[in-house]
Parts: structure tokens; sequence; C-alpha cells
């Protein structure tokens, strides 16, 4: 398994270490995922789901700027980006059973196991 700690910033560590903040930025995008299911699944089966991917992107980009000269960085909003599109793809297409707290955690925890000993 990579180590996601090394895809980030020194500032993007900070973060990391505190696992309530991440957690909670983890939430607000699964909300939004579940909040907006029905549209989602509508994009998904019309295959303009990527719409939701670009932005995604977009605000990951904008909130998280980074250092584009830097190769680590330029790559590390978008491997996140993926991995939250991904994650919230699947689950509302198995029927976002579990709640976003849920998702959240499972999330974190797969990210950064080495914050969970």
């Amino acid at each position: 398994m990579w180590n996601f700690k090394r895809l980030c910033s020194r500032n993007c560590i900070k973060f990391i270490n505190n696992k309530r903040i991440l957690k909670f930025g983890f939430r607000i995008r699964f909300n939004f995922f579940h909040n907006n299911k029905d549209l989602f699944i509508v994009l998904e089966k019309s295959n303009l789901s990527s719409i939701i991917q670009n932005k995604l992107n977009e605000y990951m980009t904008a909130f998280y700027p980074n250092n584009k000269n830097d190769i680590t960085q330029k790559y590390r909003l978008y491997i996140l980006s993926g991995a939250i599109y991904n994650a919230s793809k699947m689950w509302i297409l198995n029927g976002a059973k579990e709640s976003p707290e849920t998702l959240a955690t499972i999330f974190y925890e797969r990210l950064f196991p080495e914050n969970n000993k």
C-alpha cells in the first residue's frame, strides 16, 4: 500500500495529524454525495458522472492550491479527489447503506492506517 503522507505538503501533514479535522472534511464531502445521490445516479446512468469528478477536481485545487513545480504536489490532490469520487460512487451505487460518518471513518482509516494504532 502506498504511503499517502508522502504525497502531502508540510501544510497538509498538519491536517493529517489532526484526525478530527480530516474526518470532518471527508464527512462533508460524503454528505454532499449522499444529499445529491439521486442526481449522481441519473448522471451515472447517462454516462455523465465525469462532470462530478471534474467539479471535485476543481474544488480540491481551488481550496488546496499547490506548487505546480513539485511533482508530488502536482498529483496529490487528484489522487485524493479520485479516491473520494470512486468511494462515493461505489457507496451510492450500492445503496448508500452506511452513514456519511461511517464512510468518512472507513475512508480515513484506509488512507492513514498509521494514525489508527
